[in-house]
């Protein structure tokens, strides 16, 4: 008689194959997971930084022409109303601090806060201008001006 000896299971290489294709799927989609994340995150971060340089040069116009008002006129503050495609209407705050004393100058302080909504907290631009002495008014008499320019005599 002849004795069969019991064959041992058979392992199967598709079912490995099977397996291995399947966790690099769970791996490659994963990693496009954070990739698409990231990019996104990026977009918004490049967003901010391009909101926050115009809520600067906002600031930064509102500061040069509070600075041109002060030296023609009495100015202590100034709310200037910009419209922006889109972030609608924006109200730059200009403000004068004058000098705690006769030695210090004053400065013009300009602010601004831009809230667009993919933004989790407000952007805000800021600009300082020191300020001279303040012009004399105008009155009837032409002020004497210096020049620096070479005077030519025929």
């Amino acid at each position: 008689m002849i004795h069969k000896q019991p064959s041992l299971p058979h392992r199967h290489p598709h079912g490995a194959i099977l397996v291995v294709v399947l966790l690099t799927l769970v791996v490659i989609l994963g990693l496009m997971g954070s990739l698409s994340q990231l990019s996104v995150m990026q977009h918004n971060e490049s967003r901010r930084f391009e909101i926050q340089a115009q809520a600067d040069w906002l600031a930064e116009s509102a500061a040069d022409r509070a600075a041109n008002r002060f030296t023609n006129s009495e100015f202590s503050t100034d709310t200037w109303t910009v419209s922006l495609a889109e972030l609608g209407t924006v109200q730059i705050v200009t403000r004068a601090i004058l000098p705690g004393s006769p030695q210090s100058s004053g400065r013009l302080e300009s602010h601004v806060r831009l809230d667009p909504g993919f933004t989790r907290t407000p952007i805000h631009g800021h600009a300082t201008r020191q300020l001279g002495p303040k012009r004399p008014a105008r009155t009837g008499q032409t002020p004497q001006t210096q020049s620096n320019r070479p005077t030519h005599t025929e």
